[in-house]
């Protein structure tokens, strides 16, 4: 069977926060205002917390589409 794996539009966008654990944000594609956000201090946390608000298991497929820019 092919795999359908859950489309994730991650983005690097630190804030000024003395924190970095708001520097990646991960949302499910295509999003809609309202949507979960997941937040972390590396691309894969954020995914994780995605997944996690999602009530998805840590190991869910995910294509990844990065929209940090340079």
């Amino acid at each position: 069977f092919p795999s359908h794996d859950m489309k994730v539009i991650v983005r690097k966008d630190p804030t000024p926060l003395d924190t970095r654990d708001y520097d990646w944000r991960a949302v499910a594609y295509p999003y809609t205002q309202g949507d979960r956000i997941g937040w972390g201090r590396t691309q894969k946390r954020a995914i994780a917390d995605l997944l996690d608000q999602l009530g998805l298991e840590p190991d869910t497929a995910v294509e990844v589409t990065d929209e940090s820019g340079d």
